[in-house]
């Protein structure tokens, strides 16, 4: 989606083809735009007398936004007609922004489900002395990355979080058959469960799309799949005369905006923390829902500062003592399981660093001293090679659950 900053310029711009897809002027067009409230926005609707007329076919006209135009989506609706007769009505849009906005590019590499705080909390029977936040990262990183990789996370678009995120553009195949008499318009989305799609446009070329909003889509949550429930046909089908290309794609594609992840609303006790007057939940990634804190039962509304990713609450005077009973309520973000899941991979990959820092041979299965004997667990001489980022049998346990089925298409 193009963007335009308050006191900017946008161009919008259309062209009209007949049926044959040959460049055709309008006998009447017009453009309306709506703000994100679906007001029109003054000066809207303009005619074909007021549009700059660049080419046969091709029109445009200057938007000047203003400084103080409210930000957020706006959608311009063009309608018309050609000597042939009446144009399908197609839409376009824009994102308002303040001066001078940034767009950050999604990261590239793999969500990390533990904060070093979380990974030392959890006390999972690993040595940390000696272990830096910035060394417990980068292991914490590799963790993520293997509960990705053993659970089969998608990663396209983008790499699948399972604390949940925002896609954009997925695309799948759009099937035509004009001999299947029960044609499927259901499209299975790769990253799940859905929580809103935003909206889903059915593309014939490179310009050229229909668009539904979330208005006009259902989508069945136990199956994920999304599919259009509604559309305004034409005798020439979705893309109306004055669309439809002659020479298109031979497979139209959807593309599909949405966001994703699970939502978990709960009620936890929190615990003293390392840190003076603060208290830790064993669950972090807190979404940004209302988050409440009780002592003793009792609502506190005041004096503390929470940490959502980190699971934590910070007390100023009154401090509860460590015989209160402090809970909080919360809606997470990211299953418990997972975080568990990453945090014993992590510990079982620091622990073997440890003992080669120890002067455990790598490579070595087992060494005795006396009638002590140490053994680590390591593939034999010709037994099966474990597979790529093999993971420890009790997080393998916890992840199965979150396993993503893999779809094979004839």
């Amino acid at each position: 989606m193009a963007t335009v900053g308050q006191g900017g310029t946008h161009r919008w711009s259309i062209s009209v083809q007949n049926w044959a897809g040959i460049p055709t002027d309008a006998s009447t067009l017009t453009i309306t735009v709506r703000d994100p409230s679906t007001s029109i926005v003054d000066p809207f609707p303009i005619a074909l007398v007021d549009l700059v007329h660049d080419d046969t076919g091709e029109y445009h006209l200057d938007w000047d936004v203003e400084p103080d135009q409210d930000t957020g989506t706006y959608a311009a609706t063009w309608e018309g007609s050609i000597p042939d007769g009446p144009l399908v009505p197609v839409s376009d849009y824009v994102e308002v922004v303040p001066p001078g906005s940034l767009s950050v590019r999604p990261i590239a590499g793999p969500p990390v489900y533990l904060t070093p705080g979380q990974f030392r909390a959890m006390n999972l029977g690993v040595s940390l002395t000696g272990w830096t936040d910035l060394q417990l990262a980068a292991y914490l990183r590799r963790a993520s990355s293997s509960v990705n990789n053993f659970t089969g996370a998608p990663r396209l678009p983008v790499v699948h979080d399972f604390r949940g995120g925002e896609v954009a553009g997925e695309t799948h195949t759009w099937p035509v058959d004009a001999y299947d008499t029960s044609p499927t318009r259901k499209v299975f989305l790769y990253h799940r469960p859905v929580i809103a799609i935003a909206s889903m446009r059915i593309y014939a070329t490179k310009t050229q799309y229909v668009e539904f909003q979330a208005s006009e889509l259902y989508y069945e949550l136990s199956e994920g799949w999304v599919e259009p429930a509604s559309a305004n046909l034409t005798s020439y089908g979705l893309w109306g005369a004055a669309m439809y290309p002659a020479i298109g794609l031979s497979e139209p594609h959807s593309s599909i905006d949405y966001t994703y992840g699970d939502r978990f609303p709960s009620i936890e006790m929190l615990y003293p923390d390392t840190v003076t007057n603060q208290w830790r939940s064993t669950v972090g990634w807190w979404s940004d829902e209302t988050v409440q804190v009780y002592v003793n039962g009792v609502l506190r509304t005041s004096a503390y500062t929470i940490d959502r990713n980190e699971g934590t609450v910070l007390f100023s005077s009154p401090i509860p003592n460590s015989n209160d009973d402090v809970e909080v309520s919360f809606t997470g973000r990211l299953h418990p399981d997972i975080a568990m899941a990453t945090g014993i991979i992590a510990a079982a990959r620091i622990n073997d660093k440890n003992l080669v820092a120890a002067g455990f041979p790598q490579g070595v299965r087992s060494f005795r001293v006396a009638e002590v004997q140490v053994e680590r667990d390591l593939p034999r001489r010709g037994a099966s090679q474990p597979e790529p980022e093999s993971i420890p049998n009790e997080a393998a346990e916890l992840l199965e659950q979150f396993r993503f089925a893999a779809l094979a298409f004839a």
